[in-house]
């Protein structure tokens, strides 16, 4: 049987989740951001140069590798976190269904 400390931790859980991915989502546009003002000043600059749009990007990327990594780590972190999101949505649901059954099976008196 569920208990209300039960539903309560799993609606905790939600918002833990829902925190995380929003925090994970904000620092992948942080560096998103930051990467593409310092990559157009470094294109402005003539730092970064190329025939084409793919020998500049090859370009950034090696000049910029770290940023790149930073970028991609930020990214991995807001899959993950989407992916702890929607576990806990799944966990909602389940605990939604348990306690309409137990409405079934324990009906009002």
């Amino acid at each position: 049987m569920i208990t209300e400390i039960e539903i309560n931790q799993v609606y905790s859980s939600l918002i833990i989740a829902r925190n995380g991915y929003r925090e994970a989502g904000e620092e992948a546009i942080t560096l998103k951001t930051a990467l593409d003002v310092v990559r157009a000043e470094k294109i402005l600059a003539g730092t970064i140069t190329g025939k084409n749009a793919e020998e500049r990007e090859a370009n950034a990327r090696a000049q910029l590798a770290e940023m790149y990594d930073q970028l991609e780590r930020a990214e991995h972190a807001e899959r993950y976190a989407k992916c702890v999101l929607d576990c806990a949505n799944i966990e909602i649901d389940r605990v939604k269904l348990l306690v309409l059954l137990l409405k079934e099976i324990i009906p009002d008196e």
